[in-house]
Formats: structure tokens, C-alpha cells, sequence
């Protein structure tokens, strides 16, 4: 099984592969969201196998501003291209 970890910005984002099978660390960059996006759109349909983890947005009462904004409209935008 091969799991992609996407720590979402609100310009950019992290990408982690981890191989399960093989307890390692397969490939790791930083993208610009609209790169990535589209990485996400063109290998659609995904194998059975890879599994999709994005980290979760929170502001733990704090006030959050644009960025924080934007961060979670492109975590939806990764979502949707994952799973159409």
C-alpha cells in the first residue's frame, strides 16, 4: 500500500509517499497547488491501493485570516481530484 501525505498551503504544498509494504519514505517534495492539482487529475483513476491523508485545518479559537482561507479551498480542490 503506498500512502500520500499532502500538508496543504495556501500557495504551496507538501507531498510525502510513503510505501507501506516496504516501511519507507518513497518520494517527498513541495509543489505549487495548481502543480500539484494537476499531478492529482492526470494519474486519476488511482490504484485500490493508495490511500489519500491530508492534514486537517484547525484555528483552535484563534482568528484565521485569507491564508487559512485559501488553505482549505485548495485542501477541497486535492480532495475532489482524488476522489471525483
Amino acid at each position: 500500500m503506498m500512502v500520500i501525505g499532502l500538508d496543504p498551503g495556501y500557495e504551496r504544498s507538501a507531498v510525502v509517499r510513503w510505501d507501506a509494504a516496504e516501511k519507507r519514505i518513497d518520494s517527498h517534495h513541495e509543489s505549487h497547488n495548481e502543480d500539484l492539482l494537476l499531478d492529482l487529475r492526470l494519474r486519476y483513476p488511482f490504484p485500490r491501493d493508495i490511500v489519500l491523508v491530508i492534514e486537517q485545518i484547525e484555528s483552535f479559537g484563534m482568528a484565521v485570516g485569507k491564508s487559512v482561507f485559501e488553505t482549505v479551498w485548495w485542501t477541497g480542490r486535492f480532495t475532489e481530484a482524488f476522489f471525483p
